[in-house]
Formats: C-alpha cells, sequence, structure tokens
C-alpha cells in the first residue's frame, strides 16, 4: 500500500510538472498544514513528503482529521467524504483553478481511495 502512495505522488509530480513541486518538497508537518496560506503551494508540497512516507489508505476518518484537521466546508465533490483544499492549481500555464485532496472512505470510516483533483 505504501508503494501505491509513492507511485501516486510520482504520477501525480510527473503530471503537473510543476517547478514549485518539483524543486520544493517541504516536510509535512500538520500544525503547518492547518495554518498554511491556501492561496500558496504550501499543502501541496507539504502532501507530497506525507503520501512519500504514509499510506492514506486505510487510515481512519479520525486519523485523517487528526492529520489535516476538520475538511474544507465546500460545495464540490459532494459525492466525496473528505476534501481539502491545497492551493492554487499547479502548471506551466496561466490556469486558473485550485487543487483539492478528495477522499472516499467506506462504511467503517476507512479511507478506500484518494486523488488530487483540480478544478
Amino acid at each position: 500500500m505504501k508503494r501505491n502512495a509513492i507511485m501516486l505522488a510520482l504520477l501525480w509530480i510527473t503530471a503537473s510538472c510543476s517547478p514549485p513541486l518539483l524543486y520544493s518538497e517541504t516536510p509535512f508537518d500538520s500544525e503547518k498544514w492547518r495554518n498554511a496560506d491556501t492561496n500558496t503551494h504550501a499543502r501541496a508540497e507539504m502532501l507530497n513528503s506525507y503520501l512519500v512516507q504514509t499510506d492514506l489508505t486505510s487510515k481512519t476518518r479520525a486519523e485523517v482529521e487528526q492529520t489535516f484537521g476538520q475538511p474544507t466546508e465546500t460545495p464540490r465533490f459532494a459525492e466525496s467524504d473528505m476534501v481539502y483544499l491545497l492551493g492554487p492549481e499547479q502548471s506551466l500555464d496561466d490556469s486558473v483553478g485550485y487543487e483539492w485532496l478528495v477522499i472516499d472512505l467506506d462504511e467503517n470510516e476507512l479511507v478506500t481511495q484518494f486523488e488530487i483533483v483540480t478544478d
């Protein structure tokens, strides 16, 4: 499972081709995550570090909230169980959008899948 998280993180890095993510990885810090300015790439950079070290799949809702805090309140991605705003989309063009960590849980409140999406 840790391998899946690493592969997902590498795929995300490759797909985004983003200089901030490729050249600046910030170690994950739960307090800094919670207080991060969501108009920057700070959360995305920390998430990359977190996913390389930790398998998010099979974490409980409580563990996710302990790590990332309360989910972002948004009408976006209403079909998902938990959503966290990462910050502005990381792209080489001048796209205007945001990146989100979208998490699905099973009936036991365990993470079954997650993905990083843009709007």
